[in-house]
Order: C-alpha cells, then sequence, then structure tokens
C-alpha cells in the first residue's frame, strides 16, 4: 500500500513540473496588478507593467525566444502612445526611450521614420522638429526625407532650415541639390557650400556649382581634386605578392582600389563638368589628375609559382601591378 501511494505521489510531482502548476498563465509569467501579459498591459498603457514581464520573461528559459518580439512590441506600443499625447513631456520621453534602449540602428532609425510619419500625420509641428533633432546619426533615409519635404511644402523657412542643418546625410544633400536646382536657390546653394564642403565631392552639386558660380568653382578645381587625394590610403607593395594564409590579399590592398576609384571619380566628374559648360581647354589639363590603380592576379599557389616546387601551401601568389587605362580612356572619351 505504501508502495502504491509512493508512486502515486511521484507521478504528481512529475506531472505538477511538466505542466507547470496551476498558476502559471500561457506566457509563463505571472499575472501582475490584474493583468495577464505584457500586452494586457501595453493597451492599458501601462507601460511600466509591461516592462515587469518583460523581466520575468527573460529569467524564464522557456520564454527566450519570446523575449525580442515582447520588446519590440512594448517599445512600439509606447513610442505609439507618446507620439499621440503629443506633449512636451510625452516627446521628452521619446527622446529618452531612443537613447536608454539598446537598439539595432537599423531598428532605430524604422522606429523614428514611423514616429516622424505619426506626428506628421497629426500635424504636431514641435514633435516633428524634436524627433528630426533626435534622428539616429542624422542618417536619414530618403523615404522620411520626401516626407519632410512634403510637410514643409508651405513653410520654407522651415524646410531651408532642414536641410542646412541636416547636410551630413547623403540623403538630405541630394534632397538639397534637387531643391536648389529645381527653384535656382543660388542663395541656400551659397549656404549649403559653407556649411557643407564636403558636398564638393558630389557630381549633381558639382554641377550646380559650376551652373550658379562657375568663376568660382574654376579656382576651386584644384582644391576639390587635391581634397579628395587627401583622402587616398597609402599605395602598398607592387610585383609579387604572397597572400594571407586564407589565400586572399591583405584588406589594404582593396581599401587602396575602392580610395583611388573614388577619387577618379572625383576628377572624372569634374572633367565632366568642364566640358559640359564648354571649357575644353581647362578639362583636356585634368587629365593628367587622373590615378593609377591596381591590378591584382592571383597566380595560383605560391610553392608552385613562385618556389617552383612540387609542393603545395595555402598560401596563394599575386602579381600586383599599378594599371589605369580604364580611368584614363574614360576621361579622354569625354573630351571627344
Amino acid at each position: 500500500m505504501k508502495t502504491k501511494f509512493f508512486l502515486f505521489s511521484a507521478i504528481a510531482v512529475i506531472m505538477v513540473s511538466c505542466f507547470g502548476g496551476p498558476a502559471a498563465n500561457v506566457d509563463g509569467v505571472e499575472p501582475i496588478e490584474g493583468f495577464k501579459n505584457y500586452k494586457d498591459a501595453c493597451s492599458a498603457a501601462r507601460f511600466d507593467v509591461a516592462h515587469r514581464f518583460l523581466a520575468q520573461m527573460e529569467e524564464d528559459v522557456f520564454n527566450a525566444s519570446k523575449v525580442a518580439e515582447a520588446e519590440e512590441y512594448i517599445f512600439r506600443q509606447e513610442l505609439t502612445y507618446l507620439v499621440s499625447m503629443g506633449d512636451e513631456q510625452s516627446i521628452n520621453r521619446i527622446i529618452f526611450l531612443f537613447k536608454q534602449n539598446d537598439i539595432d540602428k537599423s531598428k532605430l532609425v524604422e522606429y523614428c521614420d514611423d514616429a516622424i510619419d505619426l506626428a506628421i500625420s497629426m500635424g504636431n509641428d514641435l514633435m516633428v522638429d524634436r524627433l528630426v533633432i533626435a534622428y539616429p546619426d542624422k542618417d536619414f533615409t530618403r523615404t522620411i526625407c520626401d516626407n519632410i519635404a512634403a510637410y514643409y511644402a508651405n513653410n520654407q523657412v522651415k524646410f531651408r532650415d532642414f536641410l542646412l542643418q541636416n547636410l551630413s546625410s547623403a540623403n538630405v544633400r541630394s534632397l538639397a541639390v534637387t531643391y536648389c536646382t529645381e527653384n535656382n536657390d543660388k542663395d541656400l546653394f551659397s549656404k549649403m557650400m559653407a556649411v557643407a564642403p564636403n558636398m564638393s565631392t558630389d557630381e549633381a552639386a558639382l554641377k550646380l556649382w559650376a551652373k550658379f558660380d562657375y568663376a568660382g568653382f574654376e579656382k576651386q578645381i584644384t582644391t576639390i581634386i587635391g581634397d579628395a587625394a587627401k583622402q587616398l590610403p597609402t599605395m602598398p607593395a607592387t610585383g609579387m605578392i604572397k597572400s594571407d594564409h586564407y589565400g586572399e590579399l591583405d584588406g589594404k590592398y582593396q581599401e587602396y582600389i575602392d580610395g583611388v576609384k573614388k577619387y577618379n571619380n572625383v576628377v572624372i566628374n569634374v572633367i565632366s563638368i568642364l566640358v559640359e559648360v564648354g571649357k575644353r581647354d581647362v578639362a583636356a589639363s585634368m587629365v593628367n589628375k587622373v590615378k593609377p590603380n591596381l591590378n591584382c592576379a592571383n597566380l595560383g599557389d605560391w610553392c608552385t609559382v613562385v618556389e617552383k616546387s612540387t609542393n603545395s601551401s595555402v598560401y596563394n601568389a599575386f602579381q600586383v601591378t599599378a594599371d589605369n587605362t580604364e580611368d584614363i580612356k574614360t576621361a579622354k572619351q569625354l573630351l571627344l
């Protein structure tokens, strides 16, 4: 009899362990202040409670896979709620959320875009302005740039300020050049060049500069090309080069190739613009500014190619030579 009772008790303990007991809810967390789970809490705007549910889930190994989903849900719900409130306190809370949370940048940009779009739909100027200021790394997406441009369509002063204050963003620079071109806005373009001189490496910006102020553009050609040259990495060794143990060339070779390509593109853009405005003589003098790049040919196993042995190795032999045929050809074709 005692043996039967012992077996029954053991089975009961195992069943409770396996099925979680009567108090556990479907999310594997205990109710908090009358709420069943984090979604329940978010529906009531009790985000403090939602985060307490999240803390419970983080402690439960069986909920590990659900934590990221819960974090995103809570963040989006709180962000939407705060934007809908729209007051100064809510704006400050949004800025705090962006700074406080350890969120992947691409995801943070997505959240910020959503918040700006919602603020735009509500016509909340203050919210839009503050979110623009807090935008992650000022790396605005093209979509949000277009949405902001449409929002400020009837307020050119504010739109121009947005452009001037965010020229570190490639998408904002592109939008600004397009705006200046379409509106023949020489004044704004002049201010842009003063605020962001790095725009001189942008082909569209250079064309606009030559159109608005050719004399100033021509005076700065040497500086433009010189500044681009300063960004070039040091040229690595040429000749027969031994690879790393993965059979690849050191990364500095590709870095140099990419750098020269970027520099040559600046020179070629300048030549193209000079030809476009009828200054072929000046353009011809720029062709010799094109720099040689590297050609890296993989000749095969180092032991076979260089040591002339029958052994094999993990190393490859690369013949690295200076070669600039392609870019020079492109530059010269512009003069035809």
